[in-house]
Formats: C-alpha cells, sequence, structure tokens
C-alpha cells in the first residue's frame, strides 16, 4: 500500500507540473517505463533515484515523501474502516 501511495503522489506531482512521463523520465536521467513502473507501483525505487525524481519534479523528497504518508495513512484508515463494516 506505500508503495501505491508513493507511486500515486509520484504521478499526481507529475501531474501538477504538467510533465509527462517522458520529461520526467529525461529529466531524471531514467528511461519513461520505470517512471511509469514507479507511478504503477510496479517496482521499488532506491532512494537516489526517488531523489532524482524529487529533484526533477521540482520538490524536495522530504515534501514528496510526506505526500505519500498522507495517502497511505487515508488508505489506511478507508481500508481499516471498510473491513470493519
Amino acid at each position: 500500500m506505500l508503495l501505491r501511495a508513493l507511486g500515486d503522489e509520484i504521478r499526481h506531482q507529475r501531474l501538477k507540473a504538467a510533465l509527462s512521463q517522458e520529461a520526467l523520465a529525461a529529466s531524471a536521467q531514467l528511461d519513461r517505463t520505470t517512471v511509469a513502473r514507479i507511478e504503477l507501483a510496479r517496482v521499488h525505487c532506491s532512494v537516489s533515484v526517488f531523489v532524482a525524481i524529487s529533484e526533477a519534479l521540482g520538490t524536495e523528497a522530504s515534501k514528496l515523501l510526506q505526500g505519500a504518508l498522507m495517502r497511505y495513512r487515508k488508505e489506511l484508515r478507508a481500508s481499516t474502516r471498510r473491513a470493519s463494516e
């Protein structure tokens, strides 16, 4: 769930910055498919890749992680509520 939240936050920030996956990948010196796989939570990314993505998005890595953690906690609360119903 956390990996998915991280991918969702990266996608959210990419779209907010009006960047395509190709543009983000080029700026972060990654392959477009790597960006796509990270956004879809298909792969784990290293800290260096995470930092490269955050820099390409023009944001601090800590802010990107904070956004992902907020998404994760929100989803965790929602799934806990669904399970208790």
